[in-house]
């Protein structure tokens, strides 16, 4: 939904069109989650920028924005998770975490249990993308026992039947994971 931002839309009208279709499909509230990107200060800002201006143009759709940032684990745990997070749903304190693709980290289930502690929700992005999580879907049951959201991007379902992503997104939502 923010135009020219990381993989955002590719312009203000495409934006647009977006919030127009959502607003006739009933979507009240979206969340914006670009990458963090090791919060670079010029990022932030143009992210800051981006998101003020459209959540002025998704009011006049009726459609509240919420920023939050996809954020990398291995550049999140050295920053202070909380600053990063967004309130959604019913105003949980949610931390979009993306994993390296092929390995779990070692120190993932400390860096998540402290944020539970401190009421921080991690919500696990694209894991349909994972090598660990597509060798072991049971891996995300794990995940949620401590509290984790998942998240799927919906693409996934659209790539052809072979692909291991697809097949994982698949699972996981048979299995009621996501």
């Amino acid at each position: 939904m923010l135009p020219k931002v990381d993989d955002g839309s590719k312009s203000l009208k495409h934006t647009e069109k977006r919030l127009a279709l959502a607003s006739d499909a009933g979507v009240k509230e979206i969340v914006v989650t670009p990458h963090l990107y090791k919060a670079q200060p010029e990022h932030l800002f143009k992210v800051k920028r981006a998101y003020t201006l459209m959540s002025m143009r998704a009011k006049r759709y009726g459609i509240e924005l919420y920023l939050g940032y996809e954020t990398m684990f291995e550049h999140v745990k050295k920053l202070d998770a909380a600053k990063y997070c967004f309130k959604w749903p019913k105003q949980l304190k949610v931390l979009l975490l993306e994993f390296n693709t092929r390995k779990y980290p070692k120190d993932a289930d400390a860096f998540i249990y402290g944020c539970i502690e401190r009421g921080i929700t991690p919500m696990i992005a694209h894991p349909e993308r994972y090598g660990f999580v597509q060798d072991d879907i049971n891996m995300l049951s794990y995940l949620k026992g401590y509290g984790c959201l998942v998240q799927v991007d919906a693409g996934a379902f659209e790539l052809p039947f072979y692909s291991k992503e697809r097949k994982t997104a698949q699972a996981l939502l048979s299995a009621g994971l996501i």
